[in-house]
């Protein structure tokens, strides 16, 4: 009988326990929320550079031999408006040296840099001599390079906001580049532009590369003149058949060389790449 109610109380003590731990005391576990993944929306993705042409990774680079000496290279007079900064020789054949008609202090070097085919030293006018044959050459060269099968005559010799891989280009018109121009490329590329009639670039516009590409992989042929207008920055070895002239404070990366005819300076920069 004893034994029969310790048992009762038991069962009695349990039945208030459990009414207790569900009345308003009781603690409840915290509901689950549900997590959502959280995804980066900050994260920029940033586009490649779209190119405007596709390359040609064979191309061979001209061949200047000693006219690779020259920043700037002229057939019959040389001027300058002070001051230019010429960084290689400037040289000057059939013309005499009374046709170049730039203060030394513009050329790095000084008068020693600054050669013509009357120079009384043999040497210097066989040097001069044979940059000039070079330079016929180079020219040639690149007049007879077979351009690239898509590359010929493209957007109306118009290369402004373009970016061009490298390749052997085309125009039998003149070319212009009123607004900046990107050459992308390795530092092994080679850019060849052949141009029948005249190369206008506009002011303030910048010529620039990218990807590892070199200035000294960058030609240009001009059948006819040049002309880069004040402010702007080209790259490129540039020989043209006639005139070449650069406004107040255009810069080259580059040489400037005319076959045929006279070369313009005002305030300018050049340098050999």
């Amino acid at each position: 009988m004893k034994t029969t109610g310790i048992i009762a109380s038991l069962f009695l003590s349990i039945s208030l326990l459990s009414v207790t731990s569900c009345g308003k005391n009781s603690v409840s576990s915290p509901a689950k929320i549900p997590v959502t993944p959280v995804t980066n929306t900050d994260k920029i993705s940033i586009p490649e550079t779209k190119l405007d042409s596709v390359a040609n990774h064979s191309v061979k680079t001209i061949n200047l031999r000693q006219a690779s000496e020259f920043a700037v290279f002229a057939n019959t007079s040389i001027s300058s408006i002070p001051s230019s900064s010429i960084t290689g020789k400037l040289g000057i054949r059939p013309g005499t040296k009374a046709q170049i008609m730039i203060d030394p202090s513009e050329v790095v070097g000084g008068g020693q840099n600054i050669l013509a085919s009357d120079d009384a030293d043999v040497a210097i006018s066989s040097f001069v001599f044979k940059a000039k044959t070079d330079v016929i050459n180079a020219y040639n060269e690149m007049e007879n390079r077979v351009a690239d099968a898509d590359k010929l005559e493209l957007w109306n010799g118009n290369l402004g906001h373009k970016v061009l891989a490298a390749g052997v280009y085309q125009w039998k018109s003149r070319v212009t580049i009123p607004e900046d121009l990107k050459l992308e490329g390795n530092d092994t590329d080679v850019w060849v532009f052949k141009v029948t009639g005249q190369l206008r670039v506009g002011t303030n516009v910048h010529v620039t590369l990218s990807g590892g590409a070199l200035a000294k992989n960058v030609f240009w042929q001009i059948g006819d003149d040049v002309l880069i207008k004040a402010k702007s920055e080209m790259v490129g070895t540039i020989i043209s058949q006639q005139t070449f002239e650069m406004k107040e404070l255009a810069s080259l990366n580059g040489r400037a060389i005319t076959k045929n005819d006279k070369l313009i300076l005002d305030k300018n920069i050049i340098t050999i790449p």
